[in-house]
């Protein structure tokens, strides 16, 4: 006997038995588990930023200092 490739819709089909006897266990776990939002930090975009502070013309913010304090 040759193998036969199994239709997509067959394979499915195997699934759904399967599936809807695991739907209420899964959407009873999903109920009682703790669900944490992971954060994401970008780190590199305010390391950045900082960087880009200490490289801001500093003697120009100086010079503005010492006019707003003459002034």
């Amino acid at each position: 006997m040759k193998n036969q490739k199994e239709s997509v819709e067959h394979l499915c089909a195997k699934c759904d038995n399967y599936s809807k006897e695991w739907g209420p266990v899964a959407d009873d776990i999903w109920a009682h588990q703790k669900h944490y939002r992971k954060s994401y930090e970008n780190y590199a975009k305010e390391k950045y930023r900082k960087r880009r502070k200490k490289l801001e013309f500093p003697d120009v913010k100086e010079s503005k200092k010492k006019e707003n304090r003459g002034a």
